[in-house]
């Protein structure tokens, strides 16, 4: 009976002592000291901007007479410092101011090799290539007329760039029933990227290394 007692004694201080044990260590303060690791967000990179068309070029069409007299009008026009002359054609209003119109052709001659060079071609409607060397039709720079002309003018679509914008735009047609487009040079400077300049000293100028002004 003693024995039994004893060990009965012995296991009981063992499941205490067990439990007190369990005890401390579950109210033992974890350690400061050990690392801890945060995660920062990573911030995504903007995305690339989508790339934008350049805005089309505006050009007003002017209400002019469907037909009338075109005024011979030569004319000297300074392209990048050097001095071109050519034969152009004016309207004239009722007050007696002039409005010069010239070849479009005779243009992309003397602009050929620039920065604002380009090709004029013909399927039924007037096209412009931009940045495209000329190619000579050998009518440039004359006219097979002299003096004033009959004309027809109003809106003309023009190609450019497979875009069609509306000029204004007079038509002269030879004895043989070829016909010769004129425009504003201003218009052109505005759509095919030069500017169009005029000094009392200088006179008309185009300038060919600066964007065409507004």
């Amino acid at each position: 009976m003693k024995f039994r007692k004893l060990l009965s004694t012995l296991l009981a201080a063992a499941l205490v002592c067990g439990l007190a044990c369990t005890a401390a260590f579950a109210d033992e303060p974890a350690d400061s000291t050990a690392e801890t690791t945060v995660t920062t967000p990573s911030t995504p990179e903007p995305a690339d901007p989508e790339p934008t068309e350049p805005a089309d070029p505006v050009v007003t069409v002017e209400a002019i007479p469907a037909e009338g007299t075109a005024y011979a009008s030569t004319q000297n026009i300074t392209i990048d410092g050097k001095v071109v002359e050519f034969q152009a054609y004016a309207l004239r209003d009722a007050d007696g101011n002039d409005t010069n119109y010239v070849k479009l052709r005779d243009i992309a001659f003397a602009l050929n090799g620039t920065e604002a060079q380009f090709e004029v071609g013909y399927d039924g409607i007037i096209s412009v290539t931009t940045k495209t060397a000329y190619t000579a039709a050998g009518t440039e720079m004359t006219t097979p007329f002299s003096g004033d002309r009959a004309y027809k003018g109003g809106a003309q679509t023009v190609k450019v760039d497979e875009k069609s914008i509306d000029m204004t735009a007079i038509t002269l047609t030879d004895d043989n029933n070829d016909d010769y487009n004129y425009f504003k040079l201003r218009d052109l400077g505005a759509v095919l990227g030069f500017t169009v300049g005029y000094s009392d000293e200088t006179g008309i100028s185009i300038t060919t290394t600066a964007p065409a002004a507004e």
